[in-house]
């Protein structure tokens, strides 16, 4: 007696081979769903909004009312032609101007793009955004002649600094001459305005005055002294030092602009942004995202592709071996480099996950932690299959459902813009953008399986605010909607390669499925032919039976639990049954004989 019975459907292994596998789990897998035990098509994307821009690589969008997944098409949204754009809102929880923040890859031989930032009402309005960060004045304030009588005297140095409408303080000028003069004296001091760049580009509308106090042993610290509109460039200074020595302190010394080609950046614990560019770590003031003291930055051994966080850890994907970077004060970081080398293969396949960071390298799927790297995928997928799978220079991802999901995605071409006729070379790169990949490190059941769809896939996002995956397709944003009722794709199940313990011929089946009201009309004909493609508008699904390899049973799936006679004939000593469907397969059934399929 020979009896199939196929339920519990899994994914790939695609480290073991085909006649090896558990009875559940599957040579080839495509677009399937398989959390529920049946197997089921993945969820088709819903189209949710239409680019204004058809070059739009990247999209950010900003609730228009609720931030839930049920308000997700109630949105404006921020299109960018760079892929890798990385937009972060303000860490502050009170931020009354709703700021946004932008970074993106610097491209080489690019001009030069500064991290930018802008308000809620300017980006709805279509206002142009500032440069992120308030620069230093490059020319120290001078003293006119002081009083010197009466006594006693004091020595003075002056500094100043400019800030933005929005509160944010850049750091200090050079100081001005030391100066003695009566304390009580008026002293009248005169400062240098902005460019007319930084002053439109970055915002700016006061300059603030700090001078000297020296303590009793002997250290002069900055206190403040006025506030002036930016277009006021002189400032008469006669505040007793009893009444200044009460204020605030200079606390911006450091707090530079982030550096201009900033390649990308993510958000931290403690209100800390983390930024990167060639082999440089940067790290913001804690909830001050335009201030980049240099004195935090540090480095690694090899150029750096892209970051992730988890925990207070950010884990620092390389060409080479990964870092992690731990701490809760960017002054105090502690930098460890990972012994393993798992180079990144591409910024993209960076996922931050509550296990760690995951990310792709030339040997698997890696996760990292602030200790160590490993390669989550090894048991499941060897390295010659898992290059071979997916197109890892273009890779990006997103979790759904606890599994890491991605894609290959468009890249530019190969050829130089600029050296030939636009109209007769294609400059974009669509191989592998049509394929993508499932993994569930922690189902070894779901396991791996393969993804594919007809358009190309330029961008895999995760929304911040519903933790949702977007896609950008075809001039659009489409919204990977994991519910009940939404239209599943087609899908391809290919069992094992079941092996007979002598050659022998297979004689019955039955298929049992799901049928959904939502199904199309069936055609009035069975199609018989061995060789024939599925048909979502007329069919539920096809099933076929392999044998040594060899194509020798198809039928359409009319009716759950139909008998299906297999052919006869011939004997075989491999067996392999694949479903293509919209329909919910639950179970198969085979046997050699009629008789025995009533006890599978």
């Amino acid at each position: 007696m020979t009896a199939i019975n196929l339920e519990a459907f899994g994914g790939m292994i695609p480290g073991t081979d085909d006649r090896l596998l558990p009875n559940s789990q599957a040579e080839f897998v495509e677009n399937c769903w398989l959390y529920s035990g049946t197997v089921y098509g993945f969820h088709d994307p819903v189209p949710i909004y239409t680019l204004i821009n058809p070059k739009t690589k990247k999209v950010f969008r900003i609730p228009k009312t609720y931030p839930d997944r049920e308000h997700i098409v109630d949105s404006w949204w921020m299109e960018f032609q760079e892929p890798y754009t990385d937009v972060i809102r303000n860490p502050t929880s009170d931020d009354q101007y709703g700021r946004y923040y932008w970074a993106q890859h610097q491209k080489t031989g690019s001009p030069v793009v500064p991290p930018q930032y802008n308000t809620r009402d300017r980006i709805i309005n279509g206002n142009p955004s500032y440069v992120l960060g308030i620069p230093k004045p490059a020319t120290k304030p001078t003293i006119a002649a002081v009083a010197q009588t009466p006594t006693p005297l004091e020595e003075r140095t002056y500094v100043y600094t400019w800030i933005s409408a929005y509160g944010e303080e850049g750091p200090p000028s050079p100081p001005s001459n030391v100066t003695k003069g009566s304390g009580s004296a008026t002293w009248n001091i005169t400062v240098t305005a902005p460019t007319a760049a930084n002053l439109a580009n970055r915002n700016l509308t006061t300059t603030r005055i700090y001078r000297t106090i020296v303590s009793a042993q002997g250290t002069a610290t900055y206190y403040f002294v006025a506030d002036l509109p930016i277009a006021t460039l002189t400032y008469a200074d006669s505040a007793l030092t009893t009444v200044v020595s009460q204020g605030n302190v200079l606390q911006s010394t450091f707090w530079y602009p982030p550096p201009d080609d900033l390649d990308g950046w993510q958000t931290m614990p403690n209100g800390i942004i983390v930024g990167w560019r060639r082999s440089e770590v940067w790290f913001s003031e804690p909830y001050r995202p335009h201030a980049w003291p240099p004195p935090y930055m540090v480095t690694t051994e090899y150029p750096i592709v892209g970051i992730g966080v988890i925990d207070q850890t950010a884990i620092v994907c390389t060409n080479g071996n990964p870092y992690a970077i731990s701490g809760v004060n960017p002054s105090q970081m502690a930098q460890s480099r990972l012994a393993q080398y798992e180079p990144c293969t591409s910024r993209g396949s960076i996922l931050s996950t509550p296990i760690g960071v995951a990310y792709s390298s030339p040997n698997g799927l890696c996760v990292a932690i602030a200790g160590e790297v490993r390669v989550a995928t090894r048991a499941m997928i060897g390295k010659d299959d898992w290059q071979s799978l997916l197109v890892l220079p273009s890779l990006r991802a997103a979790a759904v459902n606890g599994g890491y999901y991605c894609w290959g995605s468009t890249l530019p071409g190969a050829f130089e813009p600029s050296a030939f006729d636009n109209d007769s070379f294609a400059l974009t790169d669509y191989s592998g953008s049509y394929v993508g990949g499932f993994i569930d490190l922690n189902d070894s059941r779901v396991a791996y399986h393969t993804l594919y769809h007809a358009t190309p896939t330029e961008n895999v996002i995760t929304d911040v605010w519903t933790g949702e995956v977007l896609m950008i397709r075809d001039g659009k944003v489409v919204w990977l909607d994991i519910a009940p009722t939404r239209k599943r794709e087609k899908y391809i199940w290919r069992s094992k390669r079941f092996n007979m313990m002598f050659r022998k011929n297979l004689a019955a089946m039955k298929v049992w499925f799901e049928v959904h009201p939502t199904y199309p009309q069936l055609a009035q004909t069975r199609n018989v032919a061995l060789q024939q493609d599925f048909r979502m508008d007329e069919q539920y699904g096809l099933v076929r039976v392999y044998a040594d390899d060899r194509l020798v049973y198809t039928n359409e799936l009319r009716t759950p639990g139909e008998l299906m006679r297999l052919p006869s004939g011939f004997q075989a000593q491999y067996y392999q049954f694949e479903v293509e469907a919209q329909c919910e397969v639950y179970k198969i059934e085979v046997a050699s004989s009629v008789k025995e399929l009533t006890s599978v």
